[in-house]
């Protein structure tokens, strides 16, 4: 080997040796930063996948949210409409006078009203059955051929101020003028008559009280609803009889539509007669009211539609009806039973209920004062009696 001499020595540079290895002490340094550069864009890429998952999950159940929402808006809608479109086809005005004065005259959703409910006892099946007839008394005729009489008479006046409702059951059998026929009858025989425009005439008439509306339900629609949604429960506190084949022991009662109808017709054997007959059929309405308001009624809807749309008629429009619902709801949760007291009596051969004015005096004016109108005095109807009475 050649030796170096001193001066080449001296000029060697100092860290040539250094400079030299500097790219071999690096080399781990670059390749880790490279390694983290590899797993930062892969962790950024999962990061980014999983924003995107959720974003699309989200998306998803927005999707979801607003069919489940399409849906429900759909089955309302339909619902809204069949309701609707059964309010039509129930709806039948009729001719009747108006007793309220210019300055009486009431805005449905602010101001009192009435209504009269109208059980009409024709049950269209086309049997013969035994009718009372005015003035011929009880005949034999079919069914189908009968226009029908008034079993059920009910006068509801509502205020939304008191928020309450008073409902007077009006005896079948009271005897008074039918209106439009100079003739003195039943309350029962003015829908034989002329139709529910002479039985609403001649109420108003007889208590001098507008009605501003009716409903009219055909008693074997009424059984037909008592099926339809599974029977009925009421408890019998009133008394134990037998009806059309039917045992009704004091208790709770389940009741068919044809059960229902047995407890509600017998009159005969109750002690308080018509009156007790009336406590049973509130008790019996009462029964129905809350099973077709129940949740469980809404499986059996097109059934009541189709029964409702069969055996119900109404002036009520279903704008009318939704505002009874919306804006007297407090006021139909709050029911007074209000009665009408008379006595039994026989004139020509036949059986009567007689109202005193007096009587008739102090129920119309309660009412009249329900409804916000002035009070008024009533003239006692002159009553021929036979000579055992």
């Amino acid at each position: 080997m050649e030796n170096l001499s001193e001066k080449e020595i001296n000029n060697k540079p100092e860290n040539s040796s250094t400079l030299h290895e500097e790219p071999k002490a690096n080399a781990p340094a670059l390749e880790n930063d490279g390694k983290k550069t590899k797993t930062n864009d892969v962790m950024a890429k999962n990061e980014d996948a999983e924003v995107s998952k959720k974003k699309q999950k989200k998306k998803r159940r927005r999707i979801v949210i607003l069919i489940l929402l399409a849906i429900l808006i759909a089955v309302i809608l339909n619902a809204v409409f069949a309701v609707r479109n059964l309010f039509e086809s129930i709806h039948a005005p009729v001719d009747t006078i108006d007793l309220r004065d210019v300055e009486d005259q009431f805005v449905l959703g602010e101001d009192p009203f009435s209504l009269l409910i109208i059980g009409n006892d024709r049950y269209g099946d086309g049997r013969l059955r035994e009718r009372y007839h005015p003035g011929e008394g009880y005949l034999e005729v079919y069914d189908d051929e009968f226009p029908g009489s008034a079993d059920v008479v009910m006068l509801v006046t509502v205020n939304p101020t008191e928020n309450t409702t008073y409902v007077l059951s009006i005896p079948r059998e009271v005897r008074l003028n039918i209106f439009g026929y100079d003739v003195e009858d039943r309350l029962t025989s003015a829908y034989f008559w002329g139709g529910p425009s002479t039985l609403i005439n001649t109420v108003q008439q007889f208590l001098n009280i507008p009605i501003d509306f009716y409903i009219e339900l055909e008693m074997l629609g009424f059984m037909s609803l008592i099926d339809a949604i599974g029977g009925i429960s009421l408890y019998n506190d009133h008394l134990e009889f037998e009806q059309w084949g039917y045992d009704f022991p004091l208790g709770e009662l389940e009741l068919t539509g044809s059960q229902a109808m047995g407890y509600v017709r017998m009159r005969r054997e109750d002690p308080d007669d018509d009156l007790g007959r009336q406590l049973r059929q509130r008790d019996v309405i009462g029964a129905l009211v809350n099973e077709l308001i129940s949740p469980t009624a809404v499986t059996h809807h097109q059934e009541i539609f189709g029964i409702v749309a069969t055996y119900v008629t109404t002036d009520l429009r279903f704008s009318e009806m939704v505002s009874v619902a919306a804006d007297y709801n407090a006021a139909l949760s709050n029911i007074v039973n209000l009665y009408l007291t008379g006595s039994y009596r026989s004139i020509d051969g036949w059986r009567y209920i007689v109202i005193s004015a007096s009587e008739r005096n102090q129920i119309s004016n309660r009412l009249r004062e329900h409804l916000e109108l002035d009070a008024v005095e009533l003239e006692e109807e002159e009553v021929e009696l036979d000579d055992e009475d």
